[in-house]
C-alpha cells in the first residue's frame, strides 16, 4: 500500500471519529435540551382553603313588631329617623284628640309677643311714677305761683295759670289711668295665656315607646301575618312569596308607626330539595347570607317543616337586624356543607389505574403518586380532600390510602415523570 493510501485513509478514519463525536455531543445535548425545556421539574405547594357548598334560596323575615296609629292630628318627634333604635320611655309623637289646636297655637304666639311687647314699653309701673311726679312737681310751681300773684293782687295772668293748673291735673289723671290700664291688659293677657296653655295640654296625647327596638315608618302588611311563634306552621306550601317583590316593600303612613325588637328575629327559608339540608337538625348552627350584604350570619335552627321533598327550614339569629330590618322576602344564600381542604393546580392532576392522583417530588428526587379525593373543580384550581387526622382517604376500591401532606412538592408536569423517577 503506497503512502497515499494509507494517509487517505487515515483521513477517512479521523473524518469517522469526527463524525461520531460531533453525534454523540448532539444527542448529549438534545437530551439535556428536552430536559430543560419539556421536562423541567417544576412544583407547587398545596393551599390551605374552606371548601364552602351553598344554595340560594326565598325567605320571608320574621319579627316581632308592633304597629301603632296616632289618634287625631299629630306629629313625630323631629329627631326621629327611620330605622333609629330608641329605648323604652322615648317620647316618639304628640297627637292632638279632640279638635285642630292650631288656632290656639297661633293665638298664644301672639299673647306672648304682646305680652313681651308691654313688659318691655314701661318696664313696670318706674316710668309711670316719674311721669307722675314731674307733673305734680309742675302742677305745685303753677299753684305757687298763683298764689304769689293773689297776695300782689296782679290779676292779669290768673285766668292762664287756671288753666294750666287744669291742664297738668288732666294729665296726672289720664297717665294714672294708663298705669291702671296697661296693669289690666297685662294681666287679662296673662290669664288668657294660662287658659290656652290648659286647653292645649288638654287636648294633647303624648306616645311613649313601651319598648325598646327599632322605630319605623314603613308598613307592608305583613306585621300581624307572619310573626314569631307556631313555627310548625310555617310550611312550604304555605309560605307564599309575591311575584312582584315591589308591591311588597313597606309603604309610609303618616299616622302609623312601628316598633321592632330588634334582640330576636328568624328567617323562614324555603328549600326546593329537602336532600340538600339533610344534615341540620334543630338546635344547630347554620350561616346564612342575607340579599347583596357580604355578611355571614351564625344562626341556630328552631324548626324543621317537611313537605314530599320540599321543605321550610326557620332560623333565629340575634343581632345585625338594624341592616335587614325592612326587608321582607329576602334572596338568602345557605350554607349547606363546609369543610378545610387543599387546592392544588388541575393541570397536576392525572389518573393511574382509575384513581385520580397527582406525581410528587419526595425530599430525595423520586417520583412517587399520591391519590386524591376531588371536592370540586373551579376554573384552574381544584378542590380536594385533607383526608382524617393522618392524612389517609379512601381510594376508587374503598381502601385507605395515604394522601399529599401541606409541603408536598406537587409535579405541575405529571406527564413527562414515570413513577420512581429519579429527578435531580
Amino acid at each position: 500500500m503506497s503512502y497515499e493510501d494509507r494517509k487517505r485513509r487515515r483521513l477517512i478514519k479521523r473524518k469517522i471519529r469526527n463524525i461520531l463525536f460531533l453525534g454523540i455531543l448532539f444527542l448529549f445535548m438534545a437530551r439535556t435540551a428536552y430536559g430543560i425545556i419539556f421536562k423541567n421539574p417544576k412544583t407547587a405547594l398545596a393551599e390551605e382553603r374552606e371548601y364552602v357548598i351553598s344554595i340560594v334560596a326565598d325567605s320571608i323575615l320574621i319579627k316581632d313588631e308592633r304597629v301603632y296609629e296616632l289618634v287625631g292630628h299629630g306629629s313625630f318627634n323631629k329627631e326621629l329617623e327611620e330605622g333609629k333604635r330608641i329605648s323604652q320611655g322615648y317620647e316618639i309623637a304628640k297627637a292632638h284628640i279632640v279638635k285642630d289646636i292650631s288656632s290656639l297655637k297661633d293665638e298664644l304666639e301672639e299673647i306672648d309677643r304682646a305680652i313681651e311687647q308691654l313688659s318691655s314699653k314701661n318696664e313696670g309701673p318706674q316710668i309711670f311714677q316719674a311721669d307722675v311726679e314731674d307733673l305734680q312737681s309742675q302742677r305745685e310751681e303753677l299753684i305757687d305761683q298763683l298764689q304769689r300773684m293773689i297776695r300782689e293782687k296782679d290779676y292779669s295772668q290768673i285766668e292762664g295759670l287756671k288753666e294750666k293748673i287744669k291742664a297738668t291735673d288732666d294729665k296726672l289723671t289720664r297717665v294714672s289711668a294708663d298705669d291702671s290700664l296697661l296693669n289690666q291688659s297685662l294681666d287679662r293677657l296673662r290669664a288668657r295665656r294660662e287658659e290656652i296653655v290648659e286647653e292645649i295640654k288638654d287636648n294633647s296625647l303624648s306616645y311613649y315607646a313601651d319598648r325598646s327596638g327599632i322605630f319605623s315608618l314603613e308598613i307592608d302588611g305583613y306585621e300581624n301575618v307572619y310573626i314569631p311563634k307556631d313555627f310548625e306552621n310555617y310550611t312550604y306550601e304555605r309560605l307564599q312569596i309575591p311575584e312582584k317583590l315591589e308591591e311588597a316593600e313597606g309603604d309610609t303612613d303618616n299616622r302609623k308607626f312601628k316598633i321592632i325588637n330588634n334582640f330576636n328575629w328568624y328567617l323562614a327559608i324555603k328549600i326546593d330539595n329537602i336532600k340538600n339540608i339533610s344534615s341540620f337538625e334543630v338546635k344547630d348552627s347554620i350561616f346564612v347570607k342575607i340579599a347583596d350584604i357580604d355578611r355571614e350570619l351564625r344562626g341556630q335552627v328552631v324548626a324543621i317543616n317537611e313537605s314530599k321533598d320540599k321543605a321550610v327550614i326557620v332560623v333565629e339569629f340575634d343581632s345585625h337586624l338594624h341592616d335587614y330590618y325592612n326587608m321582607r322576602f329576602p334572596k338568602v344564600e345557605v350554607v349547606t356543607h363546609r369543610q378545610d381542604a387543599f387546592l392544588i393546580p388541575t393541570r397536576a392532576i392525572i389518573e393511574k389505574d382509575g384513581q385520580a392522583g397527582v406525581y410528587i417530588k419526595e425530599f430525595n428526587g423520586i417520583v412517587r403518586f399520591r391519590p386524591i379525593e376531588i371536592l370540586a373543580e373551579e376554573g384552574k384550581f381544584t378542590f380536594i380532600s385533607r383526608g382524617d387526622e393522618n392524612r389517609y382517604i379512601k381510594n376508587k376500591s374503598g381502601e385507605k390510602e395515604r394522601t399529599i401532606s401541606l409541603y408536598d412538592e406537587i409535579l405541575i408536569n405529571p406527564q413527562m415523570f414515570k413513577e420512581g423517577e429519579i429527578l435531580n
